[in-house]
């Protein structure tokens, strides 16, 4: 079987990228050898790491900086009709992207955030954490070749023999050559923005689709969080697009343990309950008296939720002063 690590040497923590798959390699395929394959546009100004570990620079020809489409373009090239067996990508979201993408490209089978596999005759099986990290699903992948993005949290192990990595790591910022793919029109880099977590949370607002629409999230939004509630929803109206899915409360989205939870316009479906059933506290507003979120409540209360809400808001406001 062959196993090839993909790196991204336009990052500064490649270096790291590299023990991190090696470590996941030495875990999960005993008596297997992999070669290490790290693509930037400079490979000749990079550090000398020796033959040894495994590690070849592969340069990217006419181009000025990381652009996924050119990066596949090198990597599929590099393989010619020497296809590995196992491709194996650092669990970052750039990594997770690439490991999609080249699933397509060489027709093959791509998972990612893989925390261990196991290799069989029918193919390999995977593990990685589901429902956001609460449960632990096992995905068996039939079709080689086999393209697999490893978990974040994997361990990075010691230094390759001979070299000592973390010494020599660097940044290379550069901007992307996008004038030969005309479909794209611009290419913006962001600093990733932090993680929405109700997992600390002592008071919460949940809505639900009872509630309407955006609009009407966003009309209590902003007094409840003075109030010193954190906003969460129920899946339906994460999915509509009516808030982001950081906020999404359930097995699919935070469980949350909140001293008080307010659940608005939420019919109550299992997969939802089990994101607030650790909250000290909760309160249904729904206007159907048969909704399934009232066998959850510590009071229930059949009517409008806006009249509701303020109310309470009132309540809480007052009792401040």
């Amino acid at each position: 079987m062959k196993i090839v690590g993909i790196i991204n040497g336009y990052l500064k923590d490649y270096l790291t990228h590299i023990r991190q798959i090696r470590c996941f390699v030495e875990n999960n395929f005993d008596g297997f050898e992999i070669e290490y394959y790290v693509f930037c546009n400079n490979p000749k100004g990079q550090i000398e790491i020796p033959s040894k570990a495994g590690i070849s620079w592969k340069g990217l020809e006419n181009t000025t900086g990381y652009l996924p489409e050119e990066f596949l373009d090198a990597v599929v090239e590099e393989f010619g009709n020497n296809i590995p067996d196992v491709v194996l990508f650092p669990g970052t979201d750039g990594g997770k992207e690439l490991a999609a993408r080249l699933g397509v490209r060489i027709n093959g089978t791509s998972i990612l955030g893989v925390e261990s596999v196991k290799v069989l005759k029918e193919g390999i099986s995977a593990e990685k954490p589901v429902y956001s990290s609460n449960l632990t699903g096992e995905f068996l992948m039939r079709k080689a070749p086999f393209c697999i993005s490893i978990s974040k949290s994997t361990s990075t192990g010691e230094d390759l023999p001979g070299c000592c990595l973390t010494a020599q790591e660097q940044e290379i910022k550069k901007e992307p050559d996008i004038a030969k793919y005309e479909w794209i029109e611009e290419v913006e880099i962001s600093e990733k923005v932090q993680k929405y977590d109700l997992s600390n949370s002592n008071k919460i607002l949940v809505f639900g689709k009872g509630v309407g629409s955006r609009e009407s999230i966003e009309k209590f939004t902003e007094t409840a969080e003075n109030l010193g509630f954190d906003i969460g929803v129920s899946r339906p109206v994460a999915m509509n697009a009516w808030v982001g899915m950081e906020k999404l409360v359930g097995v699919s989205g935070t469980v949350c343990k909140p001293d008080v939870c307010i659940a608005s316009g939420v019919s109550g479906a299992a997969a939802f309950s089990t994101g607030i059933d650790k909250s000290g506290f909760i309160v249904a507003i729904n206007k159907d008296e048969n909704a399934a979120i009232f066998k959850k409540s510590d009071i229930g209360i059949v009517m409008d939720y806006e009249k509701v809400l303020e109310e309470i808001f009132k309540l809480i406001d007052s009792d401040k002063d």
